[in-house]
Formats: C-alpha cells, structure tokens, sequence
C-alpha cells in the first residue's frame, strides 16, 4: 500500500503538471490557428527558396493552421511535446536514415581516437574501432542484395581504415539508393552537427511504377466512377469506394498516394536492393524510420484528439475516428482504435446504469431494504455480462464494416520483414517442435503460477503479508512471462511484423490474463477458508451451536463490531450465533458440497431465520486437502459481519449482514482496476517526458540558432530513440496497448456485479486514455511502419474465451449475493442453478451472435455497387485497349520490371 500510495502521488504529480504544460501550448496553438499565416515581409517567396524544396514545403502545408513562414521562407509549426516550434522539414522525406558523423579526410587519424557521438547505436558495429573487418566484400554482399558496380566493390576492398570503409559502404548505398532502385535523396545535418540525416522518397511516375510493380491495391477515384457512368455508393453518409490492383496506364482512375502508400512502396523497393536490418545491425547507418507527415499530423491531431481541446473533443469519441488513424498508421494501428472507440461508446450505457445501482446500494431510497438493493446489483451484473455480449458480437461484426470500408486487401508484398526472420530455419519439423514447446512452456508456466497462488493463499494466513506477496507473484510472473512469450514467437521465425503480433497476442493474452485475474479468485474463492475460525474446545464435535458460541466472541471482537452494537445484538444473542452458522464448514462432507458451499457461504446478505433448526445443515466440506483440521471440530468462514440490519418486515426477525470478505473483494477490484488504469495513464506520460527532455537537451546543445533551427525530423529520430512504436518499449506496442484495453473490458464483465462502481470509474478514464494515447502515437511515438490487418480474429477469440469465463464466474458470484431460497437448499440444487444460469447466458450469446452476423442491408448494397463498377471498368479498359492497341504505358522510375 506504501508503494501504491507512493506511485500514486507521484503520477498525480506529474499528471498534473502534463495537463498544466498541454492547456497552456493548447491555448498558443488555438491563438495561431485562429490568425492567418504570418507572410509578412517575405515578398517574392519563390525567389527567396529559390522554388525549391522550401517552397515545396510551403505548398504541401496549404490550408494548414498555425504554422509560420519567416523572412527567409522557411515554414515553421508548433509541436505540441516540445516548448519549441520546429522547421518542418517533411518535404521530400517518406523514409530516414539516421548516419553518424564521418571525420574528413585529413582528419580521420585524429578522428580515430574521438569519442563516439552521443545517442549512438548500443550494438557492435562492423566499423568500430577495436573490431577489423576480416572480409570487407563479403559483408558488403550481405548487405547489398544486388550487385554492386565494380568500382565501388574495388573501393570497399582497398579501404585501408575503418572511416574509409565506412565512406565506400555508404557511397555504394546511395548509388543503390538513387541509381539502382530509383529514388530520391536529399542529405542535410542535425542542429547539433552529430549526424547526417538522408530524407529518401520518390517521384511520382516512380511511385506508379512501383504500386503496379507490386500489385498494390489503391482507392478508386470519382472520376473512375463517373467514367462509367456511376456514383459513389455511400454508407451513412460517408462515401464507400473500391479498391483495386494499381494500373500505372490508368493512374487518373485512382485516388492519390498518400503518405503511408509511398512508405510501403519505397521501403518495399529498398528491400530488393538492400536488407534494411544490416545496415543498421552493422553500423552503415545508426537507425531509419518511416517520415513523420506533419500536415497529417496536424490533421489527425484537430480532428481526433482536440488540440487545444475543445468542448466537443472531451465527450465521447468520434465514429470516425479511426479513418483518421488508418490515414496515418495503417489498417492495423486504425483497427485498434476503431476496437477501443466502440468499446468507449458503449460503456456509457453500463456507467449510467451504475450510477443508479450505486445510489440505491449506498443511499437507498424509496426504505428499499439491503436485501433489495442487493438483488438490483445482482440485475446489474447480468445486465453487464448481456452488455458485453452484445458488444463482442458487434465490435466483430464493426471490423468486418471497416475492412470492406477501407478495402484491406492482400499487402504481403509490401510488409515489412523481420530482422529475426531467418529463411533457412522453415523447415517443417523444426516448426512443428517449436509448436509443441512453446504450447508445453505455457502450460508448464500456467502451472506453476496456480501452484504458487494456492500455496501463498493457503500457507500465508496474516492478510497485509499475503497481499503484498500475491501483488509480488502477479508482477514478477507476468514480467517474465512477457519476455518467455516473445522469446518463444522469435523461435517461430515469425517473417512479418503482422504474423509476429498474431502469434505474441496468442501466447501472451491468455496467460497475462490469467496472472492478473489469480489474486481475484483467491480473494474470492480462497481467503475465506484460508482464514477460517475454528472452535478451540475439542469436546463440541459436530454440535454447531456449541462451536458458534466459542467463535462468537472473535467475530464480534472484530474491527466491525461498533455496526453490531449500534443494532443491539449482542454476541451471544440467538440472532448473531445464528448468523455464524451459517458460516460453517464442516469438514465430513464431499469436495463438490464443499466448493458449492464455499462459493454460496459468504453471501454478500446473508439472511438468518432465527428459528432455524441448527439441524438442518448439511455437512459442507472436506477440509482434509486444505490444511491439518481435526474433523470432529466446525470450523467457520472468516467473513466478518461489516455492515448489518435487521428485517423486522418478517417474522420472526432475520438479521441481514455484508460480510467482510465480501467488502474486501470490492475494495481490492476498486484498487486493482484503479491502479491498472493508472499505471497505464502513467506509462503512457513517461515516453512524453521523455522526449521533451532529450529534445530540450539537443536544442540547448545545438545552441538553436536562426541560422539552423530544430527541424520536426530530428524530433522525429528522438522520438525513435525514446519512444519507438515495438514491444517492450515506451512508446507502446499494437499487442501491449490492446491487451490494457482487453485486461479492462475483463474485469469489469466478469467482477460488475461485485463492484458497479468500476464501470463508472473505467468509462471516465479510458476516456482520458484514449485522447492520451492517441496524443502519445501521434507526436511521441516515432511514427511506425504503416502496418496492415486482416482483422482482429486473435483479439476476438480471446473475447470468446472471456465471455465464457464471465458467464461462469458471474452465475458463481451471483449465488455469492444474491439471497434467494436456494440459500436453504441442498448443493445439488445450487449446482443446478449454476448450470441453468450459464446455459441461458452462454444461448443468449449463441443468438445474439446469429442475429448481428448478417451484413447490413446498406452495407451489402454498397458492396454489389462497388462489384458492380469493377465489372463496368474492366469491360471500359478493355474497349479502350480494343480501339488504342499501341498505346504506350506510363511507368515512369527507373526500371519497370
């Protein structure tokens, strides 16, 4: 609790202070959208750039807001993470190469014994110093996947010191760059004159060359529409296009590239001349990353996250949202985001509904009895199982809406490859025994955690030290597996990053889960016969009134007896033993009698007819498996009375009580989930910090002069440092950032009838963490590679799994709860009710599953529409090609293969 309290004050702290940085640059930003761009005393700004790159730059940020020309032409924005404005520099960038600084000529003894610049790469270089280079050639041919011109193999093989190899290496990747695949490059230095920075992209007719090269699928144009006499088929309003492989003969049919489609086809192009990973595995250059856009970025930042923010961007967010997303980061990062918006809009309806439910438990008005507000919370925690049905149903049936909206097609040929990814490792059998080991360390790891989690819960009896070992197991067992998992999915030789978070979700989501869910059952299942009370006189044998009396005297002595006095009842008083008993564990009876009873005995109300035959009780347990209890002596639950009643609307009198283990399971859901979703927000601010400090440092190390301001890309290449879009990284990963947002959804499905107040607590923040991790991935997060998705069929799956877990564990907790005539019945009986409850929930999820898989009947009309066109422009291409035979091709680039 120290600890908690500790991490708490420190990220309300820092929290605090974020808000205070954000609103203050929120209020400068809305001050300069509002004024016109600031041209004055430029004149003639072509001249001034000379009508180049400059002017570019001015042109691709038209319609733009709060940017800023200066005298010499050059166009600055404001970035939210740094204090500063930075030069935007994004013109004639779609891929970056980070280079270290090379010493001239003359210099190079001199530079020999230099110390290596700051923010270097950690790993070995093939250039350093201390290490030769035995086969300069052949590590050029691991590199180089096409052959080099003779000339610059003769250089590599003549250089005689590591910084005149280095200079013949990167002179040979540049005429590869330019010369073999094509491309564009245009170098210039950092502020601070560490590293060189090379800005790669393409020209446009080389662009059209590569997307027919590679069969890339792009958005058909109106115009194509209007060619063959169609429209646009819309679905709510919003148009609805097809998508088909690129015909560089056609190029007016298409829409145009944007910034992620000229990522995926220069990357796609670099890596059929050079492996990406070698260059930087080998020290060729220190690092490259996709270039940051800042129109778009702007763009998505106004329009998503609300900067400044605005009324309208602190409400719900937006349907459309991720189409803002899928512009930027790709099909996969969008389809995350589109997940996470729906599951945000649809918590309004559980949270209102709390809202009331926590009233009428916590003020009940209207004389509603505790027994009555007890049943309505019960109502509540169905309600929410039924809720999350619907809404796992309906986020599978939304991405199949998205990827016929976005036109997610086949783009294996343009997916980034994996530097693990080793060709010759696939053979069958090797992959088959991978399988089988990975399957076999999941189990064994499974467990070994159940083992642990029952021995500490059974063994360790003082309730502080239990807690803070159960919290210790739960964090180191789930770092660890954390980095098993991605140990045992790199043992697969997974090729592309898509495949690679497919298989990690899998082997990561069931058993990250299952570790944060154990403490919860123990606390549930386990506390309350680990800390039973046992009668001290051996000579009261089975007679349960003579045991209920000598334990009396603890329950009362408990920390909740001032609720007990006030009502009057005594310790000895027939009511309270009467209470106790039914509390009893009885040691003589079946493991299926006893688990019902254990989870049916701490009844949240537990109602007592004071004229109750003690008789009446059935033998409830075998407590030979939990521990060393002389079976002739009743032991009883270790839940308290914590809050009590007595119902007078009956006769005789029952005395209605919350039982501590009860109260205790809220508190630690309240604390759990609370936490979670702090540690979250505060893990997402850390990268934020991070970067502002770095970028701060090379601005004041560089001097930050007129002559050479901070651009946006050398933002960029310490956001990539920092904050890099990868697994285990501040900057967040797809599989990370979706498994916080499962982990949340899992707890409030399967815990909401025990605590309501966690659907009113998780729909305020992830409000809160969904603008601030939309923030984080748009102006922290180095902007990763534009990822595409076939859909969410892994994440979906392990919804399933947690759908059925909750329809489980909530038909358990509701006899926990729920007072009902079924508390004076025999185990069979309530066995029989836990199947009957989760049988109509698990059919109710059956039907609503049949009833939301048809596709919408607009949805279903705009896809034949779309068949309809591709059928009408293919006959159109074919006519034309009938009449203009000897038409020439437009493909442009260097080569057309």
């Amino acid at each position: 609790r120290v600890s908690s309290l500790f991490v708490v004050a420190w990220s309300i702290r820092r929290f605090l202070g974020e808000v205070a940085a954000l609103a203050r640059l929120g209020a400068c930003v809305g001050a300069m959208r509002s004024l016109p761009i600031d041209v004055s005393g430029v004149g003639d700004l072509a001249a001034l750039t000379g009508g180049t790159e400059l002017m570019g730059e001015f042109a691709a940020l038209a319609g733009v807001g709060g940017i800023r020309v200066d005298s010499s032409g050059r166009v600055f924005g404001a970035v939210p993470s740094i204090k500063n404005e930075a030069l935007i520099d994004d013109n004639g960038a779609t891929v970056v190469f980070v280079l270290s600084k090379l010493p001239p000529e003359e210099d190079e003894e001199a530079a020999a014994t230099a110390p290596p610049p700051l923010e270097s790469s950690e790993k070995t270089s093939l250039f350093d110093k201390k290490v030769g280079v035995a086969d300069p050639v052949g590590e050029a041919r691991s590199i180089f996947l096409t052959d080099l011109p003779f000339s610059h193999v003769s250089n590599i093989a003549a250089s005689s010191s590591q910084d005149q190899l280095l200079k013949a290496f990167r002179r040979a990747l540049r005429t590869v760059i330019e010369d073999d695949a094509g491309l564009e490059l245009i170098v210039f230095d950092s502020v601070d004159h560490d590293v060189d920075f090379w800005k790669i992209t393409a020209s446009e007719a080389r662009l059209q060359a590569l997307a027919e090269k590679f069969d890339y699928a792009m958005k058909y144009s109106e115009g194509a529409y209007k060619s063959v006499g169609m429209q646009v088929p819309t679905v709510d309003d919003i148009p609805v296009r097809a998508y088909g492989k690129y015909d560089a003969a056609h190029t007016e049919d298409y829409e145009p590239f944007r910034s992620l489609d000229t990522i995926r086809l220069v990357v796609a192009e670099l890596l059929r001349h050079v492996s990406l990973n070698a260059l930087e595995s080998k020290g060729v250059i220190e690092r490259w990353f996709p270039a940051a856009n800042y129109k778009e970025m702007r763009e998505l930042s106004d329009e998503v996250i609300g900067f400044p923010l605005s009324s309208k961007k602190l409400l719900l967010p937006q349907e459309n949202d991720a189409d803002g997303f899928r512009t930027y980061f790709g099909e996969g990062i969008a389809l995350f985001f589109n997940f996470y918006c729906t599951l945000i809009r649809s918590m309004k309806w559980p949270a209102g509904l709390a809202v009331f439910v926590v009233l009428v438990r916590d003020y009940r008005p209207w004389g509603i009895s505790l027994n009555m507000a007890n049943t309505v919370q019960v109502f509540y925690g169905g309600v929410v199982i039924v809720w999350g049905m619907w809404f796992v149903t309906y986020a599978s049936h939304d991405v199949e809406t998205a990827k016929l909206r976005w036109g997610t097609l086949d783009t294996k040929r343009v997916e980034l490859q994996l530097a693990s990814y080793q060709p010759k490792q696939c053979g069958r059998w090797q992959q088959g025994f991978l399988s089988v080991l990975g399957k076999a360390s999941t189990v064994v790891f499974v467990l070994v955690v159940i083992m642990t989690c029952t021995i500490v819960g059974l063994k360790v009896q003082n309730p502080k030290i239990s807690s803070y070992l159960q919290t210790a197991i739960t964090l180191v067992f789930s770092t660890v597996w954390g980095k098993i998992a991605k140990r045992i999915v790199q043992l697969e030789n997974k090729r592309t990053l898509s495949a690679f978070n497919q298989s990690l979700t899998l082997r990561l989501g069931f058993v990250k889960l299952f570790i944060f869910f154990v403490p919860l059952f123990r606390l549930a299942f386990l506390a309350p016969v680990s800390g039973r009370q046992c009668a001290k006189d051996q000579h009261v044998e089975s007679n349960i009134t003579l045991a209920a009396e000598q334990v009396a005297a603890q329950y009362y002595a408990s920390q909740y007896r001032n609720n007990l006095a006030g009502l009057g009842v005594a310790p000895d008083s027939t009511m309270f033993l009467e209470w106790i008993q039914t509390q009893h564990i009885n040691p003589s009876s079946n493991t299926i009698e006893y688990f019902l009873m254990m989870l049916s005995g701490f009844d949240k109300v537990a109602e007592v007819d004071v004229t109750a035959s003690t008789g009446a009780h059935k033998h409830l347990a075998d407590m030979a498996d939990l521990g060393t209890v002389d079976e002739t002596i009743p032991c009883f639950r270790g839940c308290y009375p914590v809050k009590c009643e007595i119902d007078h609307s009956r006769s005789p009198a029952r005395l209605q009580c919350i039982s501590s283990c009860v109260t205790l399971l809220q508190q630690s859901l309240k604390t759990i989930y609370f936490s979670h979703t702090l540690c979250t927000l505060v893990f997402i601010l850390v990268p934020i910090l991070q970067v502002r400090w770095a970028a701060q440092a090379e601005i004041k190390k560089g001097g930050g002069t007129h002559a050479k301001p901070y651009s946006l890309l050398q933002y960029q290449e310490k956001c990539h440092i920092h904050a890099v879009y990868a697994y285990e990284s501040w900057g967040g990963s797809y599989v990370e950032d979706f498994l916080e947002v499962i982990i949340g959804f899992s707890v409030l499905v399967c815990f909401s009838a025990v605590s309501p107040l966690m659907a009113i607590i998780g729909f305020v923040f992830q409000m809160c963490e969904y603008r601030l991790l939309a923030y984080r991935m748009t102006w922290v997060t180095c902007r990763p590679f534009p990822m595409s998705s076939a859909g969410l069929a892994e994440w979906l799956t392990i919804l399933d799994v947690i759908l059925y877990l909750a329809t489980c564990l909530s038909s358990l907790l509701l006899l926990c709860v729920l007072r009902t005539g079924l508390d004076r019945r025999g185990p069979m009986d309530k066995l029989s009710a836990v199947i009957v409850i989760t049988l109509g929930l698990v059919t109710l999820r059956v039907l609503l599953r049949v009833a939301l898989t048809e596709k919408p009947k607009d949805l279903e009309d705009a896809d034949d529409e779309n068949q309809d066109f591709l059928e009408a422009l293919a006959l159109l291409r074919e006519k034309q090609l009938r009449e203009t035979p000897d038409a020439p091709r437009a493909l442009g680039g260097a080569d057309s293969d």
